[in-house]
């Protein structure tokens, strides 16, 4: 009797009914920095899942999640979020792991541009003490010291 194996696809299929295999999933999908690998993350997950039934769970009409799972699909930041939590997974954000040298133990932070006007709308975390002006932050402002 030969023996019975199943294809990748159906392992595939298989294996993107769990949450936790489902977030590695698009985590490798991410970490190839392409949408459109992402797009195609996402559209294997949903069809595993069913995408009549993510669509329902994440309160999209079947119609928006198809088009948003399309090829030429470009969802708005919101559909994204919102089928992230029809699909049981969520956005998380972590620094980037950099290989420090022994002598050096500090965390260098990034370089705030400060030539983009960035507004309190925008980024209320490093708005200048209150104000709403929306002028841009001058690089020798107090409230960014550490």
């Amino acid at each position: 009797m030969p023996k019975q194996t199943k294809t990748y696809e159906e392992h595939l299929q298989e294996d993107l009914k769990d949450p936790v295999e489902v977030a590695e999933y698009l985590n490798a999908a991410v970490e190839d920095g392409d949408l459109s690998v992402l797009l195609l993350a996402l559209r294997d997950v949903a069809e595993a899942q069913g995408v009549s039934k993510v669509a329902a769970r994440a309160n999209l009409n079947r119609e928006h999640a198809y088009r948003i799972l399309s090829q030429k699909g470009n969802p708005k930041f919101t559909s994204l979020c919102a089928l992230l939590r029809g699909l049981g997974v969520e956005f998380q954000f972590a620094p980037i792991k950099k290989a420090v040298s022994a002598a050096t133990s500090a965390v260098v932070a990034p370089k705030l541009d400060t030539t983009q006007g960035t507004t309190n709308d925008q980024c209320p975390a490093v708005s200048r003490k209150g104000q709403n002006d929306g002028s841009p932050i001058p690089p020798n402002d107090e409230s960014l010291a550490a």
